[in-house]
């Protein structure tokens, strides 16, 4: 298996899909983390844990946005020159992410949220579209069994 160019089974409804879980994924983690490391109080801690639902209703509408203005292009175009390999998928999944931590600056929580959901989104695409075994779709025809 070539992890660079590997083609991915059916990779605009695993897209669709990916990014359905990776919200909601990459909001609770980051909720998680915050709830277990920097919350004082179990109600704190709790709340924090309960707003990862409405940060994944925001987090739904920027995902349509990128997914039309950068994850369909960048697919299409992974999917054109023979690139779209599960390292690059993952690799392609995490770039915005990468560019809001660096931008907004890396040491608040609130720049972990989109890192945290492109990467969850990047591990769900491969989870989801590399798993099995690649398709073969070449035809051989099989004897007829019986002909001597």
């Amino acid at each position: 298996m070539n992890i660079l160019s590997r083609p991915p089974n059916r990779p605009y409804r695993n897209l669709f899909l990916a990014a359905l879980v990776g919200v909601p994924a990459g909001s609770l983690v980051v909720s998680l983390f915050l709830a277990l490391f920097q919350s004082t109080s179990l109600k704190q801690s709790l709340t924090l844990i309960a707003d990862a639902l409405f940060v994944s209703s925001i987090g739904y509408a920027a995902m349509a946005l990128l997914l039309l203005a950068y994850g369909l292009p960048a697919l299409w175009l992974a999917l054109r020159f023979r690139l779209a390999g599960p390292a690059t998928a993952l690799l392609i999944a995490t770039l915005p992410g990468l560019c809001i931590w660096f931008l907004g600056g890396t040491r608040g929580s609130l720049a972990w949220l989109p890192l945290a959901i492109s990467v969850a989104t990047g591990l769900a695409f491969v989870a989801l579209a590399y798993r099995g075994t690649p398709s073969n779709n070449s035809f051989k025809p099989k004897p007829l069994r019986g002909s001597d």
